[in-house]
């Protein structure tokens, strides 16, 4: 993310790396074999298998989470935030977003960040 140059407005440079889109084919066969284990249902795809990857990419354009931009990771040459979601280098300065998260499951993100925050405030008491 980076200010224009008038300083208005916020630019998004958004990608999905192929790993990302990996766990996102992965996480769909598992939650279809799960479904289909306990005969509770299946996932249908709406593409065929070898169109898969092209198809994530082309609907994953934008991203409403924001995902990955403050990466969680063991030093700042990886990440933004330690382990404890504080901001590498500074002494006070936390993030508790899904930004945080290295990267996405492809589903609302809202429950693990409720776990992040409760986790953050116990730590931060």
């Amino acid at each position: 993310m980076e200010l224009s140059d008038d300083g208005d407005k916020l630019i998004i440079h958004y990608k999905f790396t192929d790993k990302d889109v990996d766990s996102v084919i992965r996480l769909h066969k598992a939650l279809d074999k799960h479904l289909r284990d306990i005969n509770c249902g299946r996932l249908e795809y709406w593409y065929e298998e070898d169109q898969l990857v092209e198809e994530i990419k082309d609907i994953c354009r934008d991203g409403v989470h924001q995902i990955g931009m403050t990466r969680i990771a063991d030093s700042p040459k990886d990440g933004v935030v330690d382990r404890n979601l504080k901001v590498h280098g500074t002494k006070n300065v936390y993030v508790c977003s899904s930004s945080v998260f290295p990267t996405s499951g492809q589903a609302n993100p809202t429950f693990f960040l409720g776990a992040c925050a409760i986790r953050l405030a116990d730590y931060i008491k």
